[in-house]
């Protein structure tokens, strides 16, 4: 009573297959002895091993036995031996939280394993050993030679997963009625249409996130110009990458750009080299992303409209919070992966798989990160620097090592750790203004990460981190000059404090500071009063401006020239300590300067 039609049916074949003869289990279809490799061999052996006898995959075996503890594909065999990591052992590479099933396991669990689970073979193990291996192709020839035997395997399959009422429910309609052009277009081209990646996880996750991205399996340029000359806007072409970028005025006037991208597969000539691009299916497409959870897409041209793409589990890892990438060469190939690893780590409150982090400290092993651009690091590390909690980034990046692999000196140290907390809360005092000025993050945490540090180390994080050059001595410079201002602003508080300290004086120590600066300074402060005097001189004396300016000089008879600069000079100082609070008094003290200067205005 309590099953569907469809299970009732599936349970009725089921069973009258097992009556009409006795079922076969895992050891009427293995192969026997299995082939297989050692984990402490090298990747070259193993795929010299795979080459000879024409396999996709073997079992790994525990060194001189025969219990199986991973499996190695010939494919991530080829590609770490082409990346001249032929040398490095199979246990590096090789995936691990495998299923093995006994003997007399029936075929629903095979398959259950090799379809559901993805996994290319089974060990069949008998008392902890290996005696056989039951492959994907052992498992077609079953379907294709004994008809009547049912795949009964558990399996929830995700690409089938309609997902129109998140879409209409946890989107604004500006983005609902995007996508569903998109979709009436692709049905027009005859174009399947995909929107990807991070949209499609933070959807699943109700986070928000409209930042669109379109995969198209087809001619991706074309249907650019289609949906640009619907939104009224341009395409700026990028042949060379099959992508495009649409660019259009939304309903209030504000610029809107959307990604638009041929399906395409990636492929790396080297470790941490940049992707070769070659045209390709949604499936290889999702291949080449970071993280199961990246790999997800729903179908726009399709009735019913919203279907869930999920080839790798990444359903699967966001309701576990896990973060997992597609292959074990998956950082070699992209070392930065490792650090936006840690970023969706703490985003998420996900953790990094073990088989993750273990590539991860296998990358270091290598020195991989050591191959990246400095362009490249910089773009992961400002990334970091915008998330929500960059510390806690900053605090799992020292501890799985990567910091110290990007530079000796950006390791923590309590003193680090302290101030890195410190400057977010200044940086969160600071939104909560709503001042137009924007903030660099990405500087005023590398001023955390340089806490207590000298020049040359300071120097070195800066190259590590691959800052702009650029920038370089502007502001190397302005940290040194802060270090000498900092025992000075203690001073200035104790006389002010005690009625003899002006606010010019305060304004004249901090001037030459970029507002990133005063926030790392304020940030180290722990004298509230001094502290309180800081937040007002960001807020408010940093802000102000003299009631006259130039053309009141000129009004006044004062001839342009050098000393207009004085006296506005003057102006303002006078004005920040009370002396000149208004225009009147302000040209009164321009009047007495010019006549001290010899100039004699009417």
């Amino acid at each position: 009573r309590n099953l569907t039609l469809n299970e009732v049916h599936d349970a009725i074949v089921r069973n009258l297959h097992m009556q009409a003869g006795p079922e076969k289990t895992a050891s009427d279809y293995m192969s026997s002895p299995a082939v297989g490799i050692e984990s402490d061999r090298s990747m070259r052996e193993a795929d010299t091993l795979m080459m000879h006898f024409g396999l996709k995959a073997v079992p790994v075996f525990k060194p001189g036995t025969r219990r199986c503890i991973g499996i190695l594909d010939a494919q991530t065999a080829s590609r770490a031996t082409s990346h001249k990591l032929g040398d490095r052992p199979v246990d590096d590479y090789m995936r691990r939280n495998i299923k093995s099933l006994a003997p007399d396991a029936p075929l629903r669990d095979i398959s259950s394993i090799i379809v559901g689970g993805r996994q290319r073979l089974v060990p069949i193990v008998d008392k902890e050993l290996v005696v056989g291996v039951v492959t994907r192709t052992d498992l077609i020839n079953v379907m294709t030679s004994e008809p009547g035997q049912v795949l009964d395997y558990q399996e929830n399959n995700s690409r089938e997963r309609n997902v129109a009422k998140l879409l209409r429910d946890r989107l604004p309609a500006r983005v609902r009625h995007l996508l569903e052009l998109a979709g009436r277009l692709g049905q027009r081209l005859n174009m399947p249409v995909y929107v990807v990646g991070g949209f499609v996880r933070d959807l699943l996750l109700d986070r928000p996130n409209h930042d669109v991205d379109f995969v198209v399996e087809g001619e991706g340029v074309a249907f650019a110009r289609a949906l640009a000359a619907e939104l009224g806007g341009r395409v700026r072409e990028h042949r060379k990458f099959l992508t495009s970028m649409v660019i259009y005025h939304d309903e209030d006037g504000l610029e809107q750009r959307i990604d638009v991208a041929t399906a395409r597969l990636e492929y790396y000539e080297s470790p941490a080299a940049l992707p070769t691009v070659e045209l390709s299916s949604i499936k290889m497409d999702l291949f080449r992303r970071d993280f199961t959870i990246n790999a997800l897409a729903i179908r726009l041209d399709c009735t019913p409209y919203g279907q869930l793409v999920d080839f790798f589990g990444g359903q699967r890892d966001i309701k576990e919070g896990v973060l997992r990438v597609l292959h074990t060469l998956s950082f070699v190939e992209d070392p930065t992966r490792s650090l936006r690893a840690v970023r969706f780590e703490q985003r998420y409150g996900f953790h990094i798989g073990p088989s993750a982090e273990k590539l991860i400290k296998n990358l270091l092993s290598l020195h991989m990160l050591d191959k990246l651009s400095g362009k490249r690091i910089f773009n992961e590390y400002t990334h970091i620097c915008d998330e929500d909690d960059p510390a806690a980034c900053f605090e799992r990046l020292d501890g799985l090592g990567l910091l110290r692999a990007l530079g000796p000196s950006l390791t923590l140290t309590p003193s680090k750790r302290q101030i890195l907390q410190q400057v977010r809360s200044m940086l969160n005092w600071y939104r909560l203004l709503y001042f137009d000025e924007s903030v660099e993050n990405w500087l005023i945490y590398f001023l955390a990460l340089g806490h207590r540090l000298n020049y040359a180390e300071v120097s070195a994080n800066f190259a590590a981190l691959g800052l702009p050059e650029g920038r370089k001595q502007e502001i190397l410079q302005q940290r040194e000059s802060m270090r000498h201002v900092q025992p000075r602003l203690a001073r200035w508080q104790k006389a002010f404090e005690a009625g003899t300290g002006r606010i010019s004086e305060l304004y004249l120590l901090l001037e030459k500071f970029s507002l990133e600066f005063l926030l790392y300074i304020m940030a180290g402060v722990e004298d509230s009063g001094l502290q309180k005097n800081l937040s007002r001189y960001i807020t408010q004396w940093r802000r102000e401006k003299p009631d006259i300016d130039g053309r009141d000089l000129r009004d006044m008879g004062i001839a342009p020239g050098p000393l207009f600069g004085r006296i506005l000079r003057a102006v303002l100082v006078g004005k920040l300590d009370g002396e000149t609070p208004d225009a009147d008094s302000q040209r009164r003290l321009a009047l007495d300067m010019a006549r001290q200067e010899g100039v004699f205005p009417k």
